[in-house]
């Protein structure tokens, strides 16, 4: 009993001891820890948990510890867990952080002696979008002039640079933010900071221009950054001078003589260049169609008119016009041109007299207020007491001051009056005079054309699918600038099975060819102005769905016709190919067959009157095996003696004509005899025909007449037969098949001379 208590002790100490003390392990196996963490966690986060066997800091537990040598890592274990806590930032970058952390853990077995066990841990950072796209060389400056053309390049130095790791979070797409000059540059592509020129420039309106650009990345949410790209315009030599007035009169006295210079009104002559940022010098001259020019002159530094020559006193009884031409020094293509009328000096106690009874000036409707569209003249320029007014017209749209000058004060439209009739008068309140001005306006367009309706939808019915040219409806379209004609144009992936008038009425061409149940169009609509207007509206046409997957097979038929004849005619191709190849390959078979074969004749010497009677018999070659071993051999060395059965057998059935009746007579003793009950021989296996040679062969081998013939036939027989077992097992090698080829010649008497027989076997 004792006995069996130690050993039961003894067992389970035994087993205490050999049970694996697995603390200090990973859960999952593996000899390592790893973690993913965002750059973006925050200082004091738990990075992770380590997955090791055993309990923290209790008996029989474990304790963990970093590794002595991991003194300025971002991380710590937290005491009496297994959590990793983050000391310091991480950043993917390596800018605020390390981009990934290896530490080594020390796992202790409390209670035990066993060294340390080390597990390595990778703490892998993943990037975050925590990186604003910064501008490299900001702000930007460029000069351009203001003959660029649209659409050229502006500015290509924009770029930006993204912190973040390559992908969505550091690409980076530039945009212009809405402002005043938006409108006039673009990005053709986001991704380039290449600038484009989107509206002409014109240097007199805008000089400077300050554009707001944005470089935003692709995260989610996005961060964005914003810079200023200061644009100055450059002046270009694409305007011509013009006048500070748009006529000029001048006055000449009776004492006028050479040198004297003119007083001009309404103001001094003066002209500059448009082109405000080039300024370019200006040449000024006195033109006469009538040659009166020769007698004045003008100085193109101060601009005063002056007389060159006497002038005789039957000149200019009338006011005369002349044409001031002030041109461009370093472009004479550039210049601008002012009627001045010049007339002898004002008589102030004359009356008051228009010196031009009509007028006619055209104005575009978008002229501003306060704008000078005449300037009037009488005989008594300069003289305060002549007043003018409007006495016949739209007096709340025109005005005449006391320069005689035409200001419009109201608003034009062309669209509401295309022509306004204005009576002049002139007083000095003892006398008046009238004139006619005739204001035309310009039509300018400044109305986009405009649809009936936002959208059009049209419904096809199961009737109208039979028709031709079905009428679907009328886009209406009108625009405001008369009198502009409107062009509509089809535009769409479905446009092919549409049409539309140019008096708005849209049509489908043929139902039959329409293989969609919803067309979608857009109809653009354009005016001829100057500029060109357009505007676009969508249309929607529905058609009955059976009818058209009807119509899809239909044209799927049509379509598959081709690819059918050209499949058909393919494979009656393959078959005629393959059909050659099985007829090749089956004659190459039977040629191999028959040149392996080589025949076993027999032939027997016959007297020339014997040659011609022969006669062949085929025999096939079969497979040797165990089964059929004696048959063929039967076959084989027998076949030389068949010769004498066929004589008798031909004899007896009277197949073989006879030559003499001492050969008849002894066949029929040889028939007779009863030695062919002695036949040892069996035919088994042996084709017909073969069966009766053997039948006859006991007695051939018998027969005394011909013993110097058949002694021959039982050698050739007994060495066939003691060859042939070798020969089967050599061509059991070539798996099993036995081609057998003999050739025996024997020698007949006369008597046999009329049966001779030929034997082949293959």
């Amino acid at each position: 009993m004792k006995s069996l208590v130690w050993l039961s002790v003894l067992i389970t100490g035994f087993s205490a001891s050999s049970a694996q003390d697995n603390r200090c392990f990973l859960e999952k196996g593996g000899s390592s820890e790893i973690f993913f963490v965002g750059e973006d966690i925050e200082v004091g986060s738990v990075i992770g948990t380590l997955e090791i066997l055993g309990e923290i800091e209790k008996k029989s537990g474990i304790s963990l510890r970093l590794s002595p040598q991991d003194v300025e890592i971002p991380v710590e274990i937290k005491s009496g867990t297994k959590d990793l806590i983050l000391r310091r930032s991480l950043d993917k970058e390596g800018l605020k952080g390390p981009s990934s952390v290896s530490i080594s853990v020390i796992c202790d077995k409390l209670d035990s002696s066993d060294p340390g066990l080390v597990i390595p841990v990778n703490i892998r950072v993943t990037d975050v979008n925590d990186n604003y796209p910064e501008f490299v060389n900001e702000p930007y400056t460029v000069s351009t002039s203001e003959a660029a053309p649209v659409g050229s390049m502006i500015f290509n130095e924009i770029r930006a640079v993204d912190a973040d790791q390559p992908g969505p979070f550091s690409t980076v797409e530039y945009s212009l933010a809405q402002g005043e000059f938006s409108d006039f540059f673009e990005f053709k592509n986001s991704l380039d900071g290449s600038l484009f020129l989107r509206k002409p420039l014109d240097y007199e309106t805008f000089r400077e221009m300050v554009l707001v650009i944005i470089a935003r990345d692709q995260g989610n949410p996005p961060l964005e950054s914003r810079t200023s790209l200061h644009v100055s315009v450059l002046d270009a030599d694409d305007r011509n001078p013009a006048f500070t007035a748009p006529t000029y009169y001048a006055f000449m006295q009776d004492d006028a003589r050479e040198g004297k210079i003119l007083d001009v009104g309404p103001k001094k002559i003066e002209a500059f260049d448009q082109d405000l940022g080039i300024r370019a010098p200006l040449r000024y001259s006195i033109q006469n169609d009538e040659g009166l020019d020769r007698y004045f002159g003008i100085n193109s530094t101060t601009k005063d008119i002056y007389i060159m020559h006497q002038i005789p006193e039957f000149e200019f009884v009338k006011p005369t016009t002349f044409v001031i031409k002030a041109m461009q020094i370093d472009n004479p293509d550039r210049y601008a041109l002012a009627p001045l009328t010049i007339s002898r000096g004002p008589n102030f106690n004359a009356p008051v007299q228009f010196t031009q009874r009509s007028h006619s000036v055209s104005v575009p409707e978008n002229t501003s207020k306060n704008t000078t569209l005449l300037v009037l003249t009488t005989n008594r320029p300069g003289d305060r007491r002549v007043k003018f007014n409007v006495e016949d017209g739209s007096t709340d749209l025109f005005y005449i001051n006391a320069n005689a000058e035409v200001i419009l004060v109201g608003e034009l439209d062309f669209e509401e009056q295309e022509e306004y009739q204005l009576t002049a008068k002139a007083t000095d309140g003892l006398s008046f005079d009238t004139c006619d001005i005739t204001v035309k306006v310009l039509n300018v367009n400044d109305w986009d054309p405009m649809f009936g309706f936002g959208a059009y939808d049209f419904y096809v019915t199961r009737e109208e699918m039979t028709l031709k040219n079905i009428s679907l409806g009328r886009i209406e379209v009108y625009d405001k600038d008369v009198p502009d004609e409107i062009t509509l144009d089809l535009r769409g992936s479905d446009v092919r099975f549409f049409e539309i008038s140019q008096d708005g009425d849209i049509f489908v061409k043929d139902p039959s060819i329409v293989n969609v149940t919803t067309a979608n169009l857009v109809i653009t609509a354009k005016d001829n102005g100057i500029p060109s207007r357009q505007a676009s509206v969508p249309v929607t046409v529905y058609f009955p769905p059976e009818l058209i997957v009807r119509s899809q097979l239909a044209g799927f038929g049509d379509d598959l016709l081709l690819p059918i004849i050209l499949g058909s005619i393919l494979v009656g191709f393959m078959f005629l190919v393959a059909g050659l190849v099985a007829y090749i390959c089956h004659n190459r078979r039977k040629t191999k067959r028959a040149s392996s074969v080589t025949p076993l004749v027999t032939q027997f010497e016959r007297t020339p009157s014997e040659k011609a009677r022969t006669q062949i018999l085929y025999a096939y070659p079969q497979r040797v095996t165990e089964a059929n071993k004696s048959s063929i051999y039967l076959e084989r060395c027998q076949n030389p003696m068949a010769k004498y059965a066929a004589v008798a057998k031909s004899s007896n059935s009277g197949s073989i004509p006879s030559s003499s009746s001492e050969n008849k007579t002894s066949l029929e003793e040889m028939q007779d005899s009863k030695s062919i009950k002695s036949l040892e021989l069996t035919t088994s296996g042996l084709l017909p025909g073969q069966t009766q040679f053997h039948e006859w062969l006991g007695t051939v081998k018998r027969m005394k007449p011909v013993d110097s013939i058949a002694n021959q036939d039982r050698e050739r027989w007994q060495h066939c037969s003691s060859s042939f077992y070798g020969e089967v097992e050599k061509d059991k090698e070539l798996d099993g098949s036995v081609n057998v080829q003999q050739t025996a010649q024997v020698k007949r008497t006369p008597s046999q001379s009329a049966v001779s027989r030929l034997a082949v076997l293959y």
